[in-house]
């Protein structure tokens, strides 16, 4: 009688973010070591898949209407909107030229965020808030986030070249950055905790049913004999 074949099923390793490379789990010591070290070409395509990525465009929409409704007390698309949202979108992208790829690559660290994925909701979330101010190395060791820090105020400093002259002071730079790092923070914890939300509302009844409706808005006119 022949022995029964034993199939062995692997879990992938979760994605670091942005996306690509693939990066290990945090607190996993020994497989952040074995792991392959970034190199200045995954920062270059980091910077590039951000630079395009409607999170960037997206931000720069929220800062320049964040600006808006601090200054008028509401938001306003008021002529002269599209080119502070293109001001804004200017600084988002040396921002990310900066912080993604120039300095990492001089400051020898790694631009991504790593999720913790597991531990409890406050932990997780200290952790996901401190990645603003804390980041890997290219190595895997645990340094200040200088690259995302410096990236901030680097990008801020050279839009006083393009803002409004009565924007141009060194207090101004220095709110825009710490409004844009705490913005980070948000971010951070969507990246973090998104995934499980959206992995528990699609495994219920009204999330499936949302994702059936998604489904047929984007086959909405596509030919039958194409879904055949």
């Amino acid at each position: 009688m022949e022995p029964t074949a034993t199939v062995t099923l692997a879990t992938p390793e979760p994605a670091a973010t942005p996306d690509a490379p693939s990066a290990s789990k945090f607190g996993s010591a020994d497989q952040a070591a074995a792991e392959r070290r970034i190199t200045a070409e995954d920062k270059f395509h980091i910077f590039l898949r951000s630079s395009i990525s409607t999170e960037t465009l997206s931000e720069a929409a929220i800062n320049t209407r964040l600006m808006d409704d601090w200054k008028s007390g509401r938001f306003s698309t008021s002529p002269g909107y599209w080119t502070r949202y293109r001001t804004e979108l200017a600084t988002s992208e040396s921002r990310a030229l900066l912080s993604k790829y120039l300095l990492p690559v001089l400051f020898h660290q790694d631009p991504r965020y790593h999720r913790m994925e597991e531990g409890g909701i406050f932990r997780r979330g200290f952790y996901a808030a401190s990645r603003v101010v804390i980041t890997r190395t290219d190595d895997g060791s645990s340094t200040f986030n200088s690259s995302h820090v410096l990236g901030a105020l680097g990008s801020r400093t050279m839009a006083n070249a393009y803002i409004p002259y009565h924007d141009r002071t060194w207090g101004h730079t220095l709110e825009s950055t710490g409004s844009v790092l705490l913005s980070d923070i948000g971010h951070n914890l969507l990246r973090e905790f998104g995934p499980d939300l959206k992995s528990k509302f699609f495994g219920t009844r009204l999330g499936a049913k949302f994702l059936r409706v998604g489904q047929k808005i984007r086959m909405a006119g596509v030919p039958q004999e194409q879904l055949q």
